[in-house]
């Protein structure tokens, strides 16, 4: 995380630098992303990056520490709640949210599938035990519908948490591709195939 130095800048300077490295990240993969070109661009000497932060890595880690703070609030605004809810009407309404999530921050989007196409070791050094792509929750909610008896208990819980990770994140590309409405109904088509697509194939 940042230095205190850091936050004890300016609002206007903060979110100019925040800026900078936002469009440098979302432009390049990890090991292209340059220090020295974000220093140039915000005009700081490259000194007052590392009073600011401890290395490249450090920055990435509060980028994406970002990037699933605003992720979030998208999840809290569109989500149902998980409790006592059909499972794949909380899928629904995940997918959803994030689809609205990376029309509404594409820069943000483009970083964050950067991040979970690139380079296995990064992800796992940048990310730690998190898991940005959704496995480990799509993991909880179908262990939670197995035991609820609303799901096939011969399902491989990890294998089909990863197939709805990928299915989710390829629908979503699909539609900031071929989507440029931003209301979020026009969404929900895709959504509805790829849901009866894993209905057939999970559900009881």
């Amino acid at each position: 995380m940042p230095k205190d130095t850091f936050f004890n800048l300016s609002d206007d300077k903060k979110n100019r630098i925040l800026s900078i490295v936002i469009d440098e990240f979302a432009c390049n993969d990890y090991k292209n992303v340059s220090i020295s070109r974000i220093v140039k661009d915000a005009s700081i000497a490259k000194g007052s990056f590392y009073q600011y932060f401890e290395d490249k890595k450090d920055l990435y880690q509060y980028l994406i520490h970002k990037i699933s703070e605003k992720k979030l609030e998208y999840l809290s605004r569109y989500m149902a709640q998980s409790d006592g809810i059909d499972f794949f009407e909380f899928l629904k309404s995940l997918l959803i949210a994030s689809i609205v999530f990376s029309k509404d921050n594409p820069k943000f989007s483009k970083i964050a599938e950067r991040l979970i196409k690139g380079d296995d070791a990064i992800k796992k050094d940048v990310l730690g035990q998190s898991e940005l792509d959704g496995v480990t929750l799509y993991e909880s909610l179908l262990k939670q519908g197995v035991q609820e008896g609303k799901l096939n208990k011969n399902i491989d819980i990890r294998i089909t948490a990863i197939m709805i990770a990928s299915m989710g994140s390829a629908v979503i590309e699909y539609v900031m591709n071929h989507n440029e409405d931003g209301d979020y109904k026009t969404y929900v088509p895709y959504i509805d195939q790829v849901i009866e697509v894993l209905k057939r194939g999970i559900q009881v």
